[in-house]
């Protein structure tokens, strides 16, 4: 029998708030990783290198969007782009109205990310929060962008349809 790579696929324990600055840097036979609700910042450089990530898990979008990103590769999505949520992978999101920041980075190369609704309680994105989301449409309720949005939050300049209105 063949034994396991360490670290090939990880789940943080549900205590942990932080993950400092390199954690994981170069694991390369990490493959996936499951952040728990409970983590509010990740260091700079916490997931440079790891060149075979492929999957984050999370379980609270609320969570997500308030994680505060040291940099580009604090978020495991710069590798991994795919993020699933209770076991579903992302393609179409909708933020839920409790949300009222979106940090920086924060779904930073989610290439399955599809489309994306920003309800008007986002009153700011962070830069680089939807970069490199190739295959990416963001419908926001807002009718333009609002001044807490930093100039870059779309850098990829991915379509936006302004004063979208979901079907209730």
């Amino acid at each position: 029998m063949q034994s396991k790579k360490p670290y090939e696929s990880l789940e943080l324990d549900v205590y942990i708030t932080k993950i400092n600055q390199c954690a994981f840097a170069f694991c390369s036979n990490l493959t996936s990783i499951t952040i728990p609700d409970s983590v509010t910042s990740i260091g700079e450089l916490a997931f440079y290198g790891c060149e075979n990530l492929t999957s984050v898990y999370i379980s609270n979008i609320v969570a997500w969007c308030n994680i505060s990103f040291g940099n580009y590769y604090s978020n495991p999505l710069c590798y991994a782009k795919n993020l699933y949520i209770n076991n579903e992978l992302v393609t179409k999101l909708v933020i839920p109205k409790t949300v009222t920041a979106i940090k920086n980075y924060a779904f930073i190369y989610c290439s399955n990310l599809t489309s994306v609704v920003i309800p008007n309680s986002v009153a700011s994105i962070g830069g680089l929060a939807f970069y490199a989301c190739d295959n990416l449409t963001i419908y926001c309720e807002a009718e333009s962008q609002p001044s807490g949005w930093v100039f870059n939050w779309n850098a990829s300049n991915r379509p936006v349809v302004w004063g979208y209105k979901a079907e209730e």
